[in-house]
């Protein structure tokens, strides 16, 4: 039996096995000593990461602020998908001009930086987001089957009334 699962592997296998190969790939790009040099040498009090910052804390806030409004959500999910998508590119951009909006070059060839500033928040975020519409979708099949079954009981209980008046 085993031989069969090791020449037949199923969906979760290749899964596993792909998202294993990716993370040993990584492991060594985002070594905790790599990630520690990165965030030393961040100069923090640098407007363009100021500006990096307080933008994802504000694209938070306003997760937040618009949790009851779908269309709003959908669109900051749509807008953070397309710079995520390209950030690559935006890496690439970066790189070559990064002398015109920041002191030092923050721009490496694996895109270190952009992973950790912008696109790791975008993807908690967006997470949040899917998984707020989630509940949400819950919530509302919830109601209609509650709804539904009152409309069962009161149709019911008109056919008990409609024969019992009938009987009588």
């Amino acid at each position: 039996m085993n031989d069969f699962v090791q020449a037949h592997p199923g969906p979760l296998d290749v899964i596993y096995e792909a998202a294993d190969t990716v993370l040993r790939n990584a492991e060594g790009l985002l070594g905790a000593d790599k990630l520690a040099d990165f965030f030393a040498t961040v100069r923090w009090n640098e407007p363009f990461i100021l500006a990096l910052v307080l933008g994802q804390i504000f694209l938070f806030m306003l997760t937040y602020a618009t949790r009851r409004f779908e269309i709003a959500q959908f669109c900051i999910l749509m807008v953070i998908t397309m710079i995520t998508l390209a950030a690559e590119r935006l890496n690439m951009y970066g790189k070559r001009h990064w002398s015109q909006f920041a002191s030092q070059n923050y721009f490496d060839g694996p895109g270190l930086f952009m992973m950790i500033f912008v696109s790791g928040p975008f993807v908690v975020l967006a997470n949040v987001i899917v998984i707020g519409m989630g509940l949400k979708l819950v919530h509302l099949y919830s109601r209609r089957v509650r709804i539904q079954h009152q409309q069962r009981e009161e149709e019911e209980e008109a056919t008990v009334a409609a024969e019992h008046k009938k009987n009588t």
